[in-house]
C-alpha cells in the first residue's frame, strides 16, 4: 500500500490552513503552526487505491509478489499496447509518478487502469471505483479540483452501488470529496460530505476508532468558518477524547502526539 506525507498550502492568513492535498486533507485552524497526518488503522485512507485480482489478466506479474518487488519492475511500452496484460505493473508505474509528482503520467496510468477495469468488470464493480478514486488521487495532487470531485463522486456512486450504502470503501473516497469541496470553498457541501463519511464510520468501526478523530477535527474547522464556535468546540473535544484514548495505549506514539497537538491548537483558537 502507498502512504504520502505531505507539506502546507496557506490559503490566507486568516482562513483555515490545509494541508497539501496529496494526502487524506486533514484541515486545521490558522494558529495552528505545524501538522502531521494522522495515524490510523487502514493507509488506504491516506492514498492509493491496492489492485485487486479480479480484472488481473492470468498472465499478468504473480499477485504474489511483494511491493518492493513491483515497484521496481519498469513499464515498457509493449506492456502500454496490452495494459490489460499488465494491471500489476502499470498500477505500480501509476503509484511511483504519483510520488513523484509526474503527474500526468499519474493520470494517464490510473486511467488506463480504469479503462482496463470498467472494460472486464463492467461499470457497477468495487474495483471499478477504487480505479476512480485512484484517478481522483491523481488530480487532486495536481489541484485540479473540478476533476478530482467528478472521479471522486463517481467513485462514490460506483461503490455505492457494488458494495452498499454503508460500505467503509464508501466513506473513503466521500472523505475526498469533502476535502476537495472545502479546496473549492463549498462549506456547506463539504460539511455534508463530511458527515455521511463520519456516520458511515462510526457505524461499522464504532465511536472511539481512530480514523473518527481526522474527520471530526475537519469538520470542527468548517464549524469555525460558519462561525459556529460552540459546535466547533464540541466537535475539537470529541476528536481529542479519541485521540487521548489512543495515546493511552500508544503514548510514545509521535503521530499521535502531532495529531492530538493539532486538536489542542484548533481548541485553543476559539479562546
Amino acid at each position: 500500500t502507498e502512504k504520502d506525507m505531505a507539506g502546507e498550502e496557506n490559503i490566507s492568513s486568516h482562513e483555515i490552513t490545509v494541508l497539501s492535498p496529496n494526502i487524506d486533507g486533514l484541515f486545521r485552524s490558522p494558529l495552528a503552526k505545524h501538522v502531521g497526518a494522522q495515524e490510523i488503522s487502514n493507509s488506504y485512507d491516506d492514498g492509493i487505491a491496492p489492485l485487486h485480482s479480479s480484472a488481473i489478466s492470468p498472465k499478468s506479474m504473480s499477485s504474489d509478489l511483494t511491493e518492493e518487488k513491483r515497484q521496481t519492475v519498469a513499464l515498457t511500452g509493449s506492456m502500454l499496447d496490452n495494459p490489460e496484460a499488465h494491471l500489476v505493473e502499470v498500477h505500480a508505474a501509476a503509484c511511483r509518478c504519483l510520488k513523484r509528482n509526474r503527474l500526468a503520467e499519474a493520470q494517464y496510468l490510473f486511467k488506463t487502469i480504469f479503462e482496463c477495469q470498467r472494460k472486464v468488470l463492467g461499470e457497477c464493480h468495487e474495483d471499478v471505483g477504487a480505479a476512480l478514486h485512484n484517478v481522483g488521487l491523481a488530480y487532486l495532487r495536481s489541484n485540479d479540483h473540478t476533476q478530482a470531485l467528478d472521479y471522486f463522486e463517481r467513485a462514490v456512486r460506483t461503490k455505492k452501488g457494488s458494495l452498499g450504502m454503508g460500505h467503509l470503501e464508501v466513506a473513503i473516497s466521500q472523505f475526498k470529496v469533502g476535502v476537495t469541496q472545502l479546496l473549492m470553498r463549498n462549506v456547506d457541501l463539504s460539511l455534508a460530505a463530511f458527515l455521511e463519511a463520519l456516520s458511515i464510520r462510526k457505524h461499522a468501526l464504532g465511536a472511539l476508532n481512530l480514523s473518527l478523530a481526522r474527520i471530526y477535527n475537519n469538520i470542527g474547522c468548517i464549524l469555525l468558518e460558519m462561525n459556529k464556535l460552540v459546535e466547533a468546540k464540541k466537535v475539537f473535544e470529541g476528536a481529542l477524547d479519541i485521540q487521548r484514548k489512543a495515546l493511552s495505549h500508544e503514548p510514545k506514539s509521535r503521530n499521535l502526539m502531532y495529531g492530538a497537538a493539532l486538536t489542542l491548537c484548533n481548541l485553543g483558537y476559539l479562546y
